[in-house]
């Protein structure tokens, strides 16, 4: 089992974990890692991870401050946390599938290409969503300084509450339920929407 630490000035590029460990710190860059079955990565404040693979059984967490650019993941099969603070980005509709799990956006973190099945996706505290598909009785929840932008509420629900924001949202079979001071800009609802 090898422990890779990868620090201020260190760049790493194509290391596969398997049952092995990666620390990636400020001004550390790892580039197309592969995570797999009991192999772990964690990403500190300043350091940043592009391109990484999480498959069944990997694991991934991203500290406040830590980046982690286009990561390629399945959910309920290998696993990412990212902590308040954290700017993730996801590089496929394929890579985050929610189905019938939750995750929580907090301050500054950011996902991208997002398809929430079934499942539910929490949007708060400067947390933001892009280019997000809510299908098959997911929901979505955006609230406290939450903002979701470019969202397609293909069935299931969107929920603005206090303080949260929606931009160019297009409801086709679904639901948008707006609360007291939620926000909702440039919405279009389709016929059954």
């Amino acid at each position: 089992m090898a422990r890779y630490n990868i620090s201020s000035g260190k760049v790493s590029s194509g290391i596969i974990l398997n049952n092995d460990s990666m620390y990636i710190s400020s001004g550390g860059v790892a580039n197309s890692t592969t995570v797999n079955s009991d192999g772990y990565m964690h990403i500190s404040s300043g350091g940043t991870a592009n391109s990484t693979t999480v498959n069944s059984g990997g694991r991934m967490s991203i500290a406040s401050g830590g980046t982690a650019l286009n990561v390629e993941w399945t959910p309920c099969i290998g696993y990412v946390y990212a902590s308040d603070g954290a700017y993730v980005t996801y590089t496929s509709k394929y890579s985050g599938v929610y189905f019938g799990s939750k995750n929580k956006l907090l301050s500054h973190t950011q996902v991208m290409d997002n398809e929430i099945v079934s499942g539910s996706m929490y949007v708060m505290s400067d947390g933001i969503a892009n280019s997000t598909t809510v299908r098959f009785g997911g929901n979505m929840r955006i609230s406290s300084g939450g903002t979701a932008n470019i969202t397609t509420v293909e069935s299931g629900y969107m929920y603005i509450i206090s303080g949260g924001v929606a931009n160019s949202t297009t409801v086709r079979w679904g639901n948008m339920h707006i609360s007291s001071d939620g926000v909702a800009n440039s919405t279009t609802v389709n016929y059954n929407g």
